[in-house]
């Protein structure tokens, strides 16, 4: 519980611009965690209400977008059938949607107010743009879109440096 409520006091600290020196918990200065994934949920909070289950809200939608990349690479490494229709990327997708429904580990990360998913959104989102460009056909950005999203894992979550 002492993390949840941590992360919410750093995202009332970027909405309402506390003291510089304050310490979440009691103990916690400022730099001991990254700050991206906060500065983001209280921007949400800004254009909605700065309470608790707004805050709850806002970092399970956006924990949930670790499906994202994660569905952009499975379509990426998928194996395809000889007929090569687009059920083929449907078919994945669905398969995709429902490991990560009945992955409790996922559930949990999901609605748990921490960083680590939205970490491995950034981290994934990277490893998919590093991965871009390696293609004959890789477009210009994506050597600078995988180190501005590698950048935006490590702003979110310190682990992100391990992978």
């Amino acid at each position: 519980m002492g993390d949840w409520f941590g992360h919410w006091q750093r995202a009332m600290f970027f909405l309402h611009h506390w003291p510089q020196d304050i310490l979440f918990n009691g103990f916690d200065p400022l730099p001991s965690r990254p700050p991206l994934a906060n500065v983001v949920t209280g921007a949400y909070l800004r254009i909605t209400r700065s309470d608790f289950a707004h805050y709850q809200l806002a970092s399970t939608v956006m924990s949930s977008f670790a499906f994202l990349p994660a569905a952009l690479l499975a379509r990426r490494f998928q194996v395809s059938s000889p007929v090569g229709s687009g059920r083929d990327t449907l078919y994945v997708m669905n398969i995709l949607a429902v490991l990560f429904m009945l992955n409790p580990l996922f559930a949990q990360n999901a609605t748990y107010a921490w960083t680590k998913l939205p970490a491995a959104f950034y981290t994934l989102t990277a490893v998919y743009f590093f991965l871009r460009t390696r293609d004959a056909d890789a477009p210009d950005c994506a050597s600078w879109l995988f180190g501005v999203t590698l950048g935006g894992a490590l702003l979110t979550h310190y682990s992100a440096a391990l992978t």
